[in-house]
């Protein structure tokens, strides 16, 4: 029976793994973590193969989101955006207030053929491309430096925030292509090892060794407060997980829970550290999937599923949103 269990997991693991590791990659930002995060998540699976299959098998529950780009309209409504044929590695994303996205993403300039030249790769194109409401393409210009790497950290109306390697965050106009660095934040830490965000003028940065949120001026670089979070280290909030209103006074963040317990949902207010709202998710089965600010009020989006249930829902059927101000 050890061999049988083992060859079924084995199976399971070579369809699943890769899959999972490049979900969580993109989830969290950060591909060493991701990897931790996946090994262990199959580690478990493997520690309780006998349950998992039978419910994998028999009693599948999930939800099954729309493809393409997801956004939350103000009537409350899941809009899907495909994204462009522009990118077909789309990196990090931004939504801005107007209702337009902005997107940092790769282009394989000679699909199929094999290049091993790490950063100084040949025929690859890095794009931060902006969408108009409703999905058109209001902006595309090539951002790539040869020799460096690029991410996007935040965006606003007519700037993106770009960290390139070796270690300096720029502001790129959308106007103009120009790019000014932003010298008061240097020195920055390793992003193999943190994951940074700008958002309403201040600088988050979230390290994979401690759940602490640091929060500094984006102008000055000057440390405003760190905030901790009491959570497994496999359930600490990433910085581009956070959200920060747009008066910059309060932020918003969702602390995974675990099987036994609910998604917490925190404000806090960033002069003082103090919590001014708590709110969880109704079940162990809900799942926060997003939350945005509109002025002072913030909509936070999650999936519940039903207890019983034993199918995978299309997300529309299993959303709720709650208003939070």
């Amino acid at each position: 029976m050890a061999g049988r269990r083992t060859t079924d997991f084995e199976t399971f693991y070579r369809s699943e793994a890769d899959r999972l590791y490049r979900a969580l990659a993109v989830a969290l930002g950060n591909p060493q973590l991701a990897r931790e995060a996946a090994d262990e998540a199959m580690a478990r699976a493997y520690a309780r193969w006998s349950q998992v299959r039978d419910h994998d098998s028999q009693n599948p529950l999930g939800y099954q989101p729309p493809q393409g780009l997801l956004e939350l309209s103000p009537e409350r409504k899941i809009i899907a955006v495909a994204p462009p044929d522009l990118i077909d590695g789309l990196r990090q994303r931004v939504a801005l207030d107007d209702g337009r996205t902005v997107l940092l993403g790769s282009k394989d300039l000679q699909p199929g053929v094999r290049r091993t030249d790490g950063v100084n790769v040949t025929g690859l194109a890095m794009r931060l491309v902006v969408l108009a409401p409703g999905g058109a393409v209001a902006l595309t210009r090539e951002v790539r430096l040869q020799g460096q790497d690029v991410q996007l950290v935040g965006a606003t109306a007519t700037a993106a925030y770009l960290y390139r390697t070796p270690g300096r965050i720029v502001r790129h106009d959308l106007a103009s292509g120009t790019e000014e660095r932003l010298a008061a934040l240097d020195p920055l830490p390793a992003w193999d090892t943190n994951n940074l965000s700008i958002q309403s003028g201040l600088l988050l940065t979230t390290s994979q060794a401690a759940c602490d949120l640091r929060i500094s001026s984006a102008d000055t670089g000057k440390l405003v407060r760190t905030v901790h979070f009491d959570v497994n280290r496999w359930h600490c909030p990433t910085a581009d997980r956070v959200r920060v209103s747009a008066d910059g006074r309060l932020l918003a963040v969702a602390l995974r829970g675990t099987a036994a317990n609910p998604d917490t949902f925190d404000v806090v207010n960033v002069a003082t550290g103090v919590t001014t709202h708590r709110l969880l998710s109704p079940t162990s089965r809900s799942g926060i999937v997003g939350m945005a600010w509109r002025g002072t009020v913030l909509r936070v989006a999650w999936v519940n599923l039903p207890d019983p249930g034993s199918e995978v829902y299309p997300m529309a059927d299993v959303l709720q949103t709650v208003d939070v101000s």
